[in-house]
């Protein structure tokens, strides 16, 4: 984010807020924006923010669809 701020979730909790959401079967898209690598310099968050999306959408992977 370009104006992080306090009090926030950290990752863990992000991925667990988004993978109960996801988990619903209701969600229907997820938007994910604002990353600034000028911001982020050395690169220091890119990986997490990477890592926090896919642990918590990975269960969407498993999931069966019928067309």
């Amino acid at each position: 984010m370009d104006s992080p701020g306090r009090p926030g979730l950290d990752f863990s909790q992000l991925a667990e807020l988004i993978s109960t959401l996801a988990g619903t079967g209701q969600v229907v898209g997820l938007d994910a924006a604002v990353y600034d690598p000028d911001l982020d310099p050395d690169g220091a968050y890119a990986a997490p923010i990477v890592d926090c999306l896919a642990s918590a959408l990975a269960q969407l992977a498993t999931v069966e669809t019928h067309a």
